[in-house]
């Protein structure tokens, strides 16, 4: 790669991370005000709904749910005779048999904040009933609500809570931020005081009312109290010292990832095929129906071993009840569900954790800045297309393994939408730099290239560099040979006619052979062939062109008689072959693509040397050597051009090698023969052999011959190469 290009190439580069920074800043922004977070939340569900069932054995196998469903509220109003709510002695007989069953613990996902209302036994009555079972038991865990705003419990329950172990966690050396609850509903203060422990319900769905996420820890007042779930884990672990991390709870040697308001991302139980609940799951109905058979002294129906050293929630399923909610896999799923879940997650260690906003911030620019490069950079809208696409499926796999072998869960929707923007911006200012270019080529070149060169280099900008290339090539320098006598014999409309006319032909010609007119000079034509579109057959091409005008010429001549032309027009050329340098050169007001260097300087001199050799054509040895067996070139004399020190060989283009007649070929072997004696400074026999071609009409001949002369009186020095030196450009 040349440096032009490195260059190019470079600043293609930092465009495409200008770019990518633009967009990162732009996601970057709406990312920071969670103006995504709701489409990120959707995503995440549906990454869960994409992992495949958790299998049976891998289900959480400590927590049984005891459902109060629609059988068993039929169950107590036909043959207990209770509509709902229930008396709260009824659960005290679940809590008893759970009890007896041998269950570790057990808890409401239900409130008992107010007292009970009044039956056939009063609601004292009722609730004495329910504290009684609690006592006995030892261990139950009651729930209550924490409030936003509202009136402060009475003081003698919150004494009460403040007894509880566990629940003052003061002492801890950071309190959670986030709302101060300054009210909660709580149970009686006697519950309070038999309860095992209690924690708070609280469940706070997302704006789109699905539950992603619960509280771990809240503020009640002065107090940091724990939620039913975190309660309960804690209790099973032995209630291990609790330590509140930057993003994490301790609890024992278990550490939880937490948001910044302490609630935790939950892992979602997917449940096998037909199975409606992770967990094992059976009817208060039966619970009670058990219990009763026991009382009795009849063996229960359903089997106690279902429940012992287990964790039991008692909640309710029945729709009619109102406690169903959404989650990432459902649309209705009981809220003790979700509370056992929760507490599934803190035991086995199952939550999710969400990778930081600083993180997905730097991601973001990461990758926005590497879409920029790969975009902007190669210029190739269906490479950066496929590059982009590829990031895209990248991070939608990525993040679903993420999710599923690590528990993590990162932000995809900025990942997205920000290579997503880089890749839309960079294609913008692609397609708005094509539509500039291609613009800038179709004014440089349609009328100078055949058009169908023309849309090939529109629609492969690599193909022609305008800011400067190097290129191999053959440049064509022609002009009509004494045009300043014609020009002074004719008038002005019919001088510009003839130069319409010849133009015209000698430019159409050019074209067709896949050249490009770089210039006219007054009669000069200057042709380039090999640039900017490439032709392997640079030379070959040239010199077709040059038979073809030179035929086109002779067919115009009638109509350059006719415009008041007094001789035969015909044209001298030169033709060079090598290394170009070609560009749109200029000033800012106005640029054209051209070519320089030496290649174009020997053209234009072999151009005008022709007078000196009387000849119609004239080519460096590199065109003659480079346009093959198709063309006839004969070598002519090796010239030291002004300013330059070397001497150039250069021949004389006769034409297509196969239009030469027999009369021509032995001319031109009289030439030749001559030409090796005249080089090897024999110059009586180099004489001879020019005599006979000139005596056929070969015109450079004549020239040779009078150097033999010369040389013959006054020979070279030692050192001589046969080379000759023209004083003049």
């Amino acid at each position: 790669m040349s440096d032009t290009d490195a260059r190019r190439t470079l600043k293609r580069v930092l465009k495409g991370l200008l770019i990518g920074a633009a967009a990162a800043a732009i996601i970057g922004h709406l990312t920071y005000h969670d103006t995504l977070e709701p489409l990120e939340l959707k995503t995440l569900d549906l990454r869960f709904r994409s992992l495949r069932a958790t299998p049976t054995a891998e289900l959480p196998d400590d927590i049984v749910i005891v459902e109060i469903d629609q059988d068993s509220l039929e169950y107590v109003s036909s043959l207990i005779n209770y509509q709902w709510p229930w008396p709260r002695s009824i659960y005290g007989a679940i809590i008893d048999f759970l009890t007896t069953a041998g269950a570790d613990a057990v808890i409401f996902d239900m409130l008992f904040t107010e007292p009970d209302i009044e039956r056939d036994i009063s609601g004292a009555e009722s609730d004495a009933g329910l504290v009684e079972a609690t006592a006995r038991s030892g261990r139950v865990i009651h729930t209550y609500v924490l409030k936003k705003a509202g009136l402060a419990p009475p003081e003698d329950e919150a004494a009460a809570l403040l007894k509880v172990p566990g629940i003052d966690l003061v002492a801890l050396p950071s309190a959670p931020p986030g709302v101060n609850h300054a009210a909660a509903a709580l149970p009686s203060a006697a519950l309070i005081a038999a309860s095992r422990t209690l924690g708070f319900a609280n469940v706070d769905p997302d704006d789109d009312n699905v539950v992603r996420r619960i509280p771990l820890m809240a503020r009640l007042g002065d107090t940091t109290v724990m939620n039913a779930a975190t309660a309960a884990a804690w209790d099973r672990g032995g209630r291990p010292e609790l330590a509140l991390l930057p993003n994490a709870l301790q609890l024992g040697l278990t550490r939880i990832p937490t948001q910044p308001n302490r609630s935790f991302y939950l892992w979602w139980y997917r449940m096998p095929e037909r199975q409606e609940s992770p967990f094992v799951s059976t009817s208060a109905y039966a619970v009670l129906k058990a219990q009763t058979e026991r009382v009795s002294g009849i063996d229960p129906s359903l089997d106690p071993d279902l429940f012992k050293d287990k964790i039991v929630y008692v909640g309710s399923s029945a729709t009619g009840l109102f406690d169903v909610k959404a989650s990432p896999l459902s649309r209705s799923v009981p809220g003790v569900q979700i509370q056992a879940t929760a507490l599934a997650n803190l035991l086995r260690g199952d939550a999710v954790r969400r990778i930081s906003r600083s993180t997905t911030l730097w991601l973001v620019l990461l990758l926005s800045l590497v879409t920029g490069c790969i975009t902007h950079g190669t210029r190739h809208t269906t490479l950066g297309l496929l590059l982009t696409l590829i990031v895209l499926t990248a991070l939608t796999v990525g993040s679903r393994f993420l999710l599923a072998s690590r528990h993590c869960f990162i932000e995809i929707v900025p990942l997205v939408l920000g290579v997503a923007l880089t890749f839309v911006g960079a294609t913008l200012i692609n397609y708005i730099a094509e539509r500039r270019h291609s613009k800038l080529v179709r004014n440089i070149f349609e009328h100078y290239l055949d058009r169908s060169v023309v849309r090939t280099l529109i629609n492969h900008p690599d193909q022609v560099k305008l800011g400067g290339e190097r290129r191999i090539g053959t440049v064509l320098f022609s002009d009509v040979a004494d045009f300043t006598n014609t020009s002074e014999k004719l008038e002005p409309q019919p001088l510009v006619a003839f130069m319409n006319l010849y133009l015209d032909a000698m430019t159409r010609i050019i074209i067709d052979e896949g050249g490009f007119v770089d210039k006219f000079v007054g009669d000069e034509i200057v042709a380039i062939f090999g640039a900017p579109n490439d032709l392997p057959d640079h030379a070959a091409r040239a010199c077709q062109a040059v038979v073809r005008m030179q035929q086109r010429v002779a067919e115009l001549q009638p109509e350059f008689l006719a415009l008041g032309c007094s001789s035969d027009i015909f044209f001298r050329a030169g033709l060079s072959t090598g290394a170009l340098v070609v560009g749109n050169m200029g000033s800012e007001e106005r640029m054209n693509y051209t070519a320089m260097g030496d290649v174009m300087n020997l053209g234009a001199r072999l151009e005008s040397a022709n007078k000196r050799y009387d000849t119609r054509v004239l080519a460096s040895d590199v065109t003659a050597a480079e346009a093959g067996a198709a063309y006839t070139f004969r070598p002519i004399d090796r010239v030291r051009v002004k300013g330059k020190d070397h001497a150039v060989p250069i021949s004389e283009f006769v034409g297509a090698t196969a239009s030469l007649n027999a009369e021509q070929q032995a001319r031109l072997a009289f030439f030749a023969a001559g030409y090796t004696h005249y080089g090897q400074q024999k110059w009586d026999s180099a004489e001879a052999a020019f005599q006979q071609a000139a005596s056929q009409g070969d015109a450079p001949s004549a020239i040779f011959i009078a150097r033999c002369q010369a040389f013959r009186t006054q020979p070279p020095p030692p050192d001589w190469d046969g080379s000759y030196t023209f004083t003049e450009k």
